[in-house]
Formats: structure tokens, C-alpha cells, sequence
């Protein structure tokens, strides 16, 4: 779901869903396959009608396509005004990236960023393979450079065995390793139930909603809340 809200003095941009590429958005749009995702292609159109105008950018998202986000993160970096993210649950894997486009980033006490190595799936003989494995680590290297950047107190390899383990940054870690980052007192905002993606570092709180959070419906927003302060003490 992209939800935009243009007011006289600055725009409003609500990133919530799946990051996808652009030719994967047309099929799902022709087969009347759900909301849900996000892609560059409608990015790029809400930008272009907050031309001038500083936007608030909130993220609630697993993550999704490494080129999407990044072609997300680029728009949003040469937009001609003040970008801030705000982290509305938790922006993770490509998600977490994208963020870092913001010139602040602005975390409630409970909410999450996730860092982790990027993946894929590939057919092919062992010498197709291994270009693949030399491809991510490609990708590693410069996501880790992007989070490198935006912190003196930690460097590139730091930064990727942080990946190699899928780290989960709550709001205080963040803020104490990325300058950029606001850390603000939890609202009474509402958890998304969006917990599609399986982490396997995710922590126990997320667990313990993942199966009724499946389906969007299943389980209340303000349930998940209380599941996530109740085991944070938020």
C-alpha cells in the first residue's frame, strides 16, 4: 500500500508492503493479485507530485527486490527537498536501505531495523553458480558501504558481520550506531500485521504473532502491539 497525503508545506509518503520491481507490479495489477507492494515505477510518480515539497516518508516493510529498493533509495536521495523516514514498525532487508535515504531517521522506542546479506534462488552449472555467490557478495559490499556511511562507530566488515547474522537494531541500537537516527518515545501507534518473510533471527515477540500475522485480518493490529511491549516492556 502507497498512501500519499500533499499538504501546503510538505508531503506525506507511507511505504507499507513488499518492495517489488516494476515488471512483477504489472502482472500482479493485471491479475488483480492483491495490494500490499510497493515498486519504483509508482514511487517515482508520487515523487513527481510533491515536487519542492519536503516529505515525511514512513516505512513499515519486510524488505523485498534489492534492484527496487535501490532504484527506491536513489529517487528518494535526489528528490529536491528534505527527505525524513519515519520507521512506523520496522523496515527490514532492502527496506532498512531504503530508510537510510532519509536526511533523519526517525524511530519510536518500539520499532526495528533488520540488516541482513542479501539472497536468491539460481538454476544453472556450477560455473553459473558461482557467479551468482561473487554477485551477492557484490550486493554485500555495497549495502554495508551505505549503513558504513552513515556511522563513525562502525566500519564496512563490522557492518557485514552484523549481515551475516541478520542483526535486529531496535530503536536505541540504531540511534546509538547511526547518527542520523532519532530515537523518540514509543506512541500509541499500531503494529502492522505484516509478518510474511520468515527472518530466522527475527526476535521472539515477532515469533510468537507470525502465524496468525500471515494473513492480514487474522490477528488486530493493537494485539501485536501489546505482544511487542509485553515481551519489550515498551
Amino acid at each position: 500500500m502507497i498512501k500519499v497525503k500533499n499538504y501546503n508545506d510538505h508531503a506525506e509518503l507511507y511505504i507499507y508492503g513488499v518492495i517489488i520491481d516494476d515488471t512483477d507490479a504489472a502482472w500482479l495489477q493485471a491479475e488483480k493479485l492483491g495490494s500490499g507492494y510497493e515498486w519504483p515505477d509508482k514511487i517515482k510518480s508520487q515523487l513527481a507530485s510533491m515536487k519542492g515539497l519536503p516529505v515525511d516518508v514512513h516505512i513499515a516493510s519486510d524488505g523485498g527486490n534489492v534492484a527496487a529498493g535501490i532504484a527506491i533509495f536513489n529517487m528518494l536521495k535526489n528528490h529536491d527537498a528534505d527527505v525524513t523516514v519515519y520507521v512506523d514498525s520496522w523496515a527490514a532487508s532492502i527496506a532498512s536501505v531504503i530508510a537510510f535515504a532519509g536526511k533523519k531517521i526517525i524511530m519510536p522506542a518500539n520499532t526495528f531495523l533488520m540488516i541482513h546479506n542479501p539472497s536468491g534462488c539460481a538454476h544453472g552449472d556450477a560455473s553459473y553458480l558461482r557467479s551468482v555467490a561473487d554477485w551477492l557478495d557484490k550486493l554485500q559490499n555495497m549495502i554495508a558501504e551505505t549503513y558504513a556511511n552513515a556511522t563513525e562507530k562502525a566500519t564496512v566488515e563490522e557492518i557485514k558481520e552484523l549481515m551475516d547474522k541478520e542483526t535486529w537494531l531496535t530503536a536505541a541500537e540504531a540511534a546509538d550506531m547511526f547518527g542520523k537516527v532519532e530515537l523518540v518515545d514509543s506512541n500509541e501507534i499500531e503494529a502492522v500485521a505484516c509478518y510474511k518473510s520468515g527472518f530466522k533471527s527475527a526476535p521472539e515477540a515477532l515469533h510468537a504473532v507470525k502465524d496468525a500475522a500471515l494473513d492480514n485480518n487474522a490477528i488486530d493490529n493493537k494485539t501485536i502491539l501489546s505482544v511487542l511491549q509485553e515481551a519489550y516492556k515498551l
